[in-house]
């Protein structure tokens, strides 16, 4: 499905809802989209269906000055994404280093052998990053850079620094940061810092200590980088999509300090989630949104 072809779906899906009387007496005062593609392309196709801002990968300099562009003429926002799985930048900015990943132990390895032969046959229920609904063991099957190692941060923030260069940037978007596993990173800077982590709370379990320290230090990293794009920007509006799925506790946005955040309630893949879930996610989504 092309960007186009996804807006024009998403327009129909929101005409039904209107018609179902659902938003009929409240108007979306934002409505992002993620994409990408020709400037004039995108931007009219996601003016038209009437999102408010676009959300895209690419951060070449030119591409964005002219979607910047035409989006100011169609009153359209433009965000540009960080995501954790961004190898290719890092060996770009580092070609004589190599990028440091994230490890998983030999079982989840087997679990994402697996998961990529289903996926080449065609039949599988891996959910992509969102929560697993097999009983057996899942993992996310793309490599993703370790944010507990050296030089990782830096690269983000250089990143931030590139993009918010650009006249007329909205705002930033944080995307695939998360554990290949949705609980932790087994690398030797994880695994040292995590040991750290237990001898300074030992009055928790090592369960607990691992599950307390990858969540401090997942939120941590988002906070990190949407202050340093603050201090750069001070009117820079910071977005991201809370992905992949962090199981421990898979609804932690509240705890983050975007300006506002993408969390799941209804997931896109088979099988889709029951309208319990769904209800019982949005509800948590919105009553617990000021938490933290």
């Amino acid at each position: 499905m092309t960007y186009a072809q996804g807006v024009v779906l998403l327009a129909v899906l929101l005409m039904l809802i209107t018609q179902a009387g659902v938003c009929q007496d409240r108007a979306f005062t934002q409505l992002m989209g993620w994409g990408g593609g020709d400037p004039a392309t995108v931007v009219d196709a996601a003016a038209d269906v009437g999102f408010t801002d676009i959300i895209v990968w690419n951060k070449d300099r030119d591409y964005l000055t002219r979607l910047v562009q035409r989006a100011s003429e169609r009153g359209i926002g433009v965000y540009v994404s960080i995501f954790l799985g961004d190898t290719a930048d890092w060996k770009k900015r580092h070609p004589d280093l190599e990028p440091p990943l994230q490890v998983i132990n030999e079982a989840e390895q087997a679990a994402a052998s697996r998961l990529k032969a289903e996926l080449k046959a065609g039949e599988t229920a891996y959910q992509y990053g969102g929560e697993p609904v097999s009983e057996e063991l899942e993992v996310f099957t793309d490599p993703l850079l370790c944010f507990h190692a050296p030089g990782v941060l830096e690269f983000f923030q250089a990143q931030i620094r590139d993009i918010l260069a650009v006249p007329g940037i909205t705002g930033i978007a944080l995307d695939y940061f998360g554990y290949r596993n949705y609980r932790c990173c087994r690398c030797p800077h994880s695994m040292a810092r995590l040991a750290e982590f237990r001898a300074a709370h030992p009055d928790l379990t090592e369960a607990q200590a691992e599950k307390q320290f990858s969540l401090e230090t997942l939120v941590g990293i988002c906070n990190d980088l949407a202050d340093y794009a603050r201090k750069i920007k001070p009117d820079v509006q910071v977005t991201g999509h809370v992905y992949p799925v962090y199981l421990p506790e898979p609804l932690y946005g509240n705890r983050l300090n975007w300006d506002t955040c993408g969390q799941t309630a209804a997931w896109f893949f088979e099988p889709f989630w029951p309208e319990e879930k769904i209800r019982a996610y949005s509800r948590t989504i919105a009553a617990d949104a000021q938490k933290y």
